[in-house]
């Protein structure tokens, strides 16, 4: 049964590459497993994105056409069956290389966790480093103080800043809690159970902002926005994109890039008076294509998780 296993995902592992579909690779471990009756426990996914959830796009379903491309981090996840109906699962990130198999991280052969201060996040240099280019001196050395005080990286909103210069809008504003903690780097679970209360803005030629209740202002310190700007009222959808509207008045933006797979009906409502774009597939591709540094981070946590599972083991 283990073997079974095994073959499974070392089929998904070799179709693992640059070009191909979620959904081709999720439908031939569906056939081979039907064609040799190894029973799956769930013919749902076999596998996902890893990033800032340790679930996320693109999934490796049968409704997900999305193409694999280089610097992205999957998480193979073939769970099947046993002959006492026990389940049998091992799950490893990989990363889509063209031309080659997925090189990837598993729990058979672990090294030790390597020293915090060699893996800090990349920072930007002094007066910038030709990624921010809508960023004068002064704003991209206030950025890399930022990601150097609280050991975080630039390339998150080196990718969206980009993103938006090349864009026709003025301005991308991003809610949702996983958006808010992707852009803002920090962990802010309470997001995801109240919806539409905070959000992060882009603008061009400014430095990226949060307005947020003031009853939840503390918690953005850790991330890399130092600019918060918090509206006083009660933790309300409808009350929270009226302060958003006041807010962005005075702003002199024309169009707003805005994540329509997470922005509420009252949000929509309240940005009615700016033109709006959907930027939900761009915002999706930003966070399932890596960075180095994100790729870096997150090969590094494997490698720590895969000691920590091996040390318990030892020890049990």
């Amino acid at each position: 049964a283990c073997a079974d296993n095994l073959s499974l995902k070392m089929l998904a592992l070799d179709m693992l590459r640059p070009g191909v579909a979620c959904s081709d690779i999720h439908g031939a471990v569906v056939k081979e497993a039907a064609k040799r009756g190894i029973p799956l426990s769930s013919a749902s996914g076999i596998g996902h994105g890893v990033g800032r959830g340790e679930i996320e796009g693109p999934y490796l379903a049968a409704d997900d056409p999305t193409v694999l491309c280089e610097n992205m981090v999957i998480a193979l996840d073939v769970a099947t069956l046993g002959p006492e109906g026990e389940l049998l699962r091992s799950i490893d990130i990989y990363a889509p290389t063209k031309g080659a198999r997925a090189r990837g991280r598993s729990n058979r052969h672990p090294r030790p966790p390597r020293n915090r201060e060699r893996h800090r996040y990349t920072t930007a240099r002094p007066g910038g480093n030709g990624r921010l280019p809508a960023f004068d001196a002064g704003k991209r050395q206030a950025i890399a103080d930022r990601a150097k005080e609280k050991n975080l990286n630039t390339t998150v909103l080196e990718k969206i800043q980009s993103e938006l210069e090349r864009s026709g809008c003025d301005a991308f504003l991003l809610s949702g809690g996983d958006n808010m903690r992707y852009a803002a780097q920090v962990h802010l679970p309470f997001t995801d159970e109240h919806p539409g209360l905070a959000f992060v803005l882009f603008a061009k030629g400014r430095l990226p902002l949060v307005l947020s209740p003031s009853l939840w202002a503390r918690s953005w310190e850790r991330g890399i926005i130092s600019d918060v700007r918090a509206y006083p009222g009660s933790l309300d959808a409808t009350h929270a994109a009226a302060e958003l509207a006041a807010f962005l008045r005075p702003l002199g933006l024309a169009s707003i890039g805005l994540d329509m797979n997470r922005a509420s009906v009252a949000l929509r409502d309240a940005l009615g008076e700016w033109a709006l774009t959907d930027i939900s597939a761009a915002i999706s591709a930003i966070r399932q294509i890596k960075s180095a540094e994100e790729a870096a981070f997150l090969e590094d946590l494997a490698y720590r998780a895969d000691h920590a599972i091996l040390g318990a083991a030892h020890h049990s």
